[in-house]
């Protein structure tokens, strides 16, 4: 539940995983700092992550006059805000945590958080494609089915298809890549003679990426250029990169898509919202140390990376790779590959998706409103409604690191009391 306003002379109120209710932010009197640690977006959401799907409409039978619309709490305070989230949190999963919650109603529902996160099924088309195990683009009953990617400046926010198309051609790059590794796997028990084969159930698997790091800087290394690969071997590293794709918000691409439809495009919402923010910060440390420092912060491609920080979540044991270099290498792959396996328009829409976040990330607006936010300034609206974003790796109900705290102390200098 809330700690009811800690100490009238900070006038700092925080929550703790808000697991007994709704968030009461008037109990702490013109709160100079809200912190919502670790918290839920709705108990629903939560729930039916945790239990099972038929548990979020129990609890609203139950509970019918019990309001747990905490991202709605969270939004209707007027004060600076931080929002610190583990995106691989055992009880509260990332799409349903108050950061995915956040992003999704700030991107894709113009501020309504009423049942945001709740687990919900695909559009019938991708559904349907699923069913046929093919792409919706060659599906029989919706042939020719296309979406233009979203494009920066003309689109300053995501669109609902859009978001779930993405997550359609990632989630058939990732089915595609899985059934040619465990192809191969079979063939080559086949040839050693271990005479099992495995009839595994069809899905997506991550776990071959366990420690993979350079495998999928492959096709732009200097010895893979007089190397010829196979349309197979493409494809396989192809979902190595999206696999790894950082979002900057706490969790790796590969992670949501093997989650579902609804988490992918929590993941996307979280990148162009949060992500953005994390970005804009290691900007300014950059030119700060450079010695720059100047009134207009360049965003570069190394701000995209977090190979320095202490982890992520997502359990892949193995570092994410920057926007930048993923769609660098999707490039070279399509640009090398003439029949990938039928994958070209959902290679080609991935590449799109990901271009849109690199522009929108480096607009100096966005760079701007970011660091504003990262200061805890009242002068942008994104401060007093989503809040500041402080990613976790401590688990659920462990301490923070000594780097998170170091990185929660920062923030909190930056607050000045209310007397």
């Amino acid at each position: 539940a809330a700690a009811r306003g800690l100490g009238a002379a900070t006038g700092v109120c925080v929550g703790r995983g808000l697991s007994a209710g709704p968030l009461d932010v008037p109990s702490a009197k013109s709160p100079s700092l809200l912190i919502c640690d670790r918290s839920f977006s709705n108990l629903e959401a939560v729930a039916e992550r945790l239990v099972g799907g038929w548990s979020g409409k129990a609890i609203r039978m139950l509970t019918p006059f019990w309001n747990t619309d905490v991202a709605g709490d969270f939004i209707a305070a007027r004060c600076p805000k931080i929002v610190a989230n583990d995106a691989a949190d055992s009880i509260i999963a990332d799409a349903s945590a108050l950061k995915s919650g956040l992003a999704v109603a700030k991107e894709l529902r113009k501020g309504a958080t009423w049942g945001v996160n709740r687990m919900a099924s695909a559009p019938v088309q991708y559904r349907m494609a699923d069913w046929e195990n093919v792409g919706v683009s060659e599906s029989k009953f919706f042939r020719g089915f296309h979406v233009q990617p979203p494009s920066w400046p003309a689109d300053k926010h995501i669109s609902l298809q859009e978001a779930y198309h993405f997550a359609a051609c990632s989630r058939r790059i990732g089915k595609v890549a899985t059934a040619l590794r465990k192809e191969l796997s079979r063939e080559a028990r086949r040839l050693a003679s271990s005479g099992n084969d495995s009839e595994d159930e069809e899905g997506i698997e991550i776990t071959e990426l366990n420690g993979f790091r350079s495998g999928i800087q492959s096709p732009t290394s200097p010895s893979s250029s007089t190397q010829t690969k196979s349309e197979e071997d493409k494809v396989l590293d192809a979902w190595k990169a999206l696999a790894l794709c950082d979002g900057m918000s706490g969790a790796p691409l590969g992670g949501a898509v093997k989650e579902g439809y609804d988490c992918t495009v929590n993941w996307l919402c979280s990148t162009v919202i949060y992500g953005v923010q994390v970005i804009a910060e290691a900007a300014e440390r950059r030119e700060q140390q450079s010695g720059k420092g100047g009134d207009e912060i360049i965003v570069l491609p190394p701000d995209f990376s977090r190979l320095s920080s202490l982890g992520f979540g997502g359990g892949l044991g193995a570092y994410p790779v920057p926007i930048p270099e993923v769609v660098s290498t999707l490039k070279v792959i399509c640009d090398e590959g003439t029949n990938l396996l039928g994958l070209e328009s959902e290679l080609g829409y991935c590449i799109s998706v990901l271009e849109y976040i690199v522009a929108r990330a480096s607009a100096p607006s966005v760079v701007s409103d970011s660091l504003k936010v990262r200061h805890l300034s009242t002068e942008s609206e994104t401060t007093l409604s989503i809040g500041c974003f402080l990613n976790l790796n401590c688990g659920h109900n462990n301490q923070y690191s000594a780097a998170e705290r170091e990185s929660l102390w920062k923030l909190l200098q930056q607050v000045t009391p209310r007397k």
